[in-house]
């Protein structure tokens, strides 16, 4: 008998309605960032105190933060009722991104620690993102971190935000041979899992650089599945890098767009192609949840310990990479690099 109630509070669920309400058949908005930068300036930066106050409207709005594996996989269920789902997806793994202080601790300013801080401050507002990863373009590898990153990789996961790729170079996908697909995509996945390891339930994720979508649909495959040099991938959707609004993953033609996910550009301010959240807090409807799923309380309590046990607590990185020499750490990220197979001959 307490065996059986074990199971059933783990495992029980709920009865899903048999059909969405007209709320839940409205889009979901996908919102892209590149910087969040105080010295940045430009299109592509939204400072830290803009985005701090992005995140305010769209929680003042009812917006709720989930991850976009819960859009692709239409895991919405636990959106709270009344509340509209959001995706934050974070472009080209530049350092404003993800950086932590010389005392270890997370930088208060950058991307993630603005959310961890703003999530905990207002649990009812969600948590989640996800950081494309570039692994060796000119605008920046890894968060421009050539010693921690895989630390920074783990890090990101084990706090509940997903990674993605964002191919080697950034070049326009649209432009390549599916054998240089292959070796851009191929090469960072390869470097992305070889960080990670295994992990249970991760979702691997393309956004095309520049938006650039490919072509033909040689192009296309190579960007959904390949192989480089005994190293398998596939992608399970892709990110573009306009479009709009999301369409509600209870629509049929969802399905159609899961390796071309619309997204809108954000800025400080509207114009120049993108647009600040105020547009989407005001003027737009959106997907509304029309109720929360019930969680098992154990569920709940045994996911929490095992967050606590793998984060090592929200304050920084810990682990023994702190006993290595920056030198060793950079040379083992230069011999990643060179275990990576060759580019194909037009790159050389």
């Amino acid at each position: 008998m307490l065996l059986s109630l074990i199971i059933a509070l783990l495992f029980g669920g709920y009865e899903a309605p048999p059909e969405p309400t007209a709320g839940e058949l409205l889009p979901v908005p996908v919102l892209m960032y590149h910087k969040v930068d105080v010295h940045g300036g430009g299109r592509y930066n939204v400072a830290p105190s803009v985005f701090r106050r992005q995140l305010e409207e769209l929680r003042r709005a009812d917006y709720y933060l989930i991850n976009i594996s819960d859009l692709v996989e239409g895991r919405l269920d636990h959106v709270p009722t009344g509340k509209h789902p959001v995706v934050l997806t974070f472009d080209d793994s530049d350092d404003s991104h993800l950086r932590f202080l010389h005392n270890g601790r997370l930088d208060p300013n950058c991307a993630a620690g603005i959310l961890e801080k703003f999530c905990e401050k207002h649990p009812d507002f969600g948590h989640g993102a996800a950081f494309y990863c570039l692994a060796g373009s000119e605008r920046g590898s890894f968060f421009n971190d050539y010693i921690h990153w895989r630390e920074k990789l783990v890090w990101l996961l084990d706090h509940g935000y997903e990674i993605g790729n964002h191919t080697v170079t950034h070049p326009d996908l649209s432009k390549l041979t599916p054998e240089e697909i292959v070796w851009e995509i191929g090469s960072c996945q390869r470097l992305l899992e070889e960080a990670i390891g295994e992990r249970e339930g991760y979702l691997r994720g393309l956004c095309y650089p520049y938006g650039a979508i490919p072509l033909t649909a040689e192009q296309y495959a190579a960007c959904r599945e390949g192989e480089l040099d005994g190293f398998h991938y596939r992608m399970d959707y892709a990110v573009a890098a306009w479009g709009g609004l999301c369409p509600s993953p209870e629509l049929p033609e969802f399905d159609g767009l899961r390796y071309r996910i619309p997204r809108i550009e954000i800025h400080e301010t509207r114009g120049d192609g993108g647009f600040d959240v105020r547009w989407l807090t005001r003027f737009t409807n959106t997907y509304e949840s029309s109720g929360a799923c019930w969680e098992s309380p154990v569920a709940i309590m045994l996911d929490w310990w095992r967050r606590l046990w793998a984060g090592e607590g929200r304050r920084g990185f810990g682990g023994s990479w702190l006993t290595d020499s920056l030198a060793e750490q950079a040379e083992g990220f230069q011999r990643s690099l060179k275990q990576l197979p060759p580019p194909p001959a037009r790159y050389r």
